[in-house]
């Protein structure tokens, strides 16, 4: 029996095509996939010989400044930068003072004053030599200083008694290390 006219015309036409997401995804794939091709190529093969040709550029532009200063110019200045490096290098390494001024000054009673002063920064030590009006005030000095947290220990080597008399004594502060690390700390950072 022969098919009617109609199906046959479905049978014989092409599937209408459905657009789907896996074209889509492909096409999208290829572009980027294409992007990244020309994308590496504009660089290997334009951009690194333009950027090499630049390099080569500043280094002939180097070469030709550094001719043109002459060689005795060039050795000075080599010997004043290594003068300015050593003396950075001995700053650097010099311990100031000040801030072990201040702090005494700080921690000292009305009564007290210092003649003489020794900070042995190796043994971490400062000797004090002083005088007081009383014998109490050079034990409060002392009282006073032991409780400070830079000092560890405080000694009282003599005590005397002058013709004017005022006490003297010998004091010895045994420093904690914090302390003098940040007294060379603060030096280093006033000499920047």
């Amino acid at each position: 029996m022969a098919l009617p006219e109609q199906v046959l015309d479905k049978l014989t036409r092409e599937p209408a095509s459905t657009p789907g997401w896996s074209g889509r995804l492909l096409t999208i794939s290829l572009v980027v996939f294409g992007v990244s091709i020309a994308s590496y190529l504009g660089i290997r093969y334009a951009w690194q010989p333009y950027l090499a040709s630049q390099i080569e550029k500043l280094k002939a532009e180097v070469e030709s400044a550094g001719l043109s200063i002459p060689l005795g110019d060039q050795q000075k200045l080599a010997a004043f930068y290594s003068e300015l490096a050593n003396i950075k290098t001995l700053l650097g390494k010099h311990i100031f003072l000040s801030p072990v001024f201040s702090w005494l000054e700080k921690n000292t009673s009305q009564n007290i004053y210092f003649l003489k002063l020794t900070l042995d920064t190796t043994n971490r030590q400062m000797v004090l030599t002083g005088a007081g009006r009383k014998p109490q005030d050079v034990a409060d000095q002392i009282a006073a200083l032991q409780n400070q947290p830079e000092v560890k220990q405080a000694t009282l080597r003599t005590m005397n008694a002058d013709e004017a008399g005022l006490w003297q004594f010998d004091l010895v502060l045994s420093l904690d290390p914090t302390f003098l690390r940040g007294v060379i700390a603060n030096a280093a950072n006033a000499g920047k």
